[in-house]
């Protein structure tokens, strides 16, 4: 991201060095997904491929190549290898969001808040 709104030399280098290890060096799966822990390990994939895209938008490092690693890793997510991860998303898929981590927090309680009705809700979806 410093990168794109300082457009100083180091942050491009790193910008271009976190693409380069993401493409060429991290860990993946049999099928292809990048892999660093069991844990959001979907979410990390679309992260990294997600920043790629912006640095190949800004023009630095090999754009085509990050491009490509980005569609691998979003295909992937959506199915490509037969199973999509996303509730509701292809022929075969998941029915469920993970709910690994639910929180209900009432914030009329903690805020000593008047509206009793207040609801957050946070949820891990793989």
């Amino acid at each position: 991201m410093l990168s794109r709104v300082l457009g100083d030399k180091k942050y491009k280098q790193s910008a271009q060095n976190h693409c380069d290890y993401w493409v060429n060096k991290q860990k993946r799966t049999p099928k292809g997904l990048v892999f660093i822990n069991e844990w959001a390990s979907l979410n990390l994939a679309a992260d990294a491929a997600f920043g790629c895209l912006l640095v190949a938008d800004k023009g630095i490092g090999d754009a085509v190549k990050y491009r490509a690693f980005a569609r691998q890793q979003l295909d992937y997510i959506l199915g490509s290898t037969g199973r999509s991860f996303v509730v509701g998303y292809g022929a075969i898929h998941s029915r469920t969001p993970c709910r690994r981590v639910s929180l209900i927090i009432n914030f009329s309680t903690i805020l000593q808040s008047s509206s009793a009705d207040t609801l957050m809700i946070i949820e891990c979806f793989e």
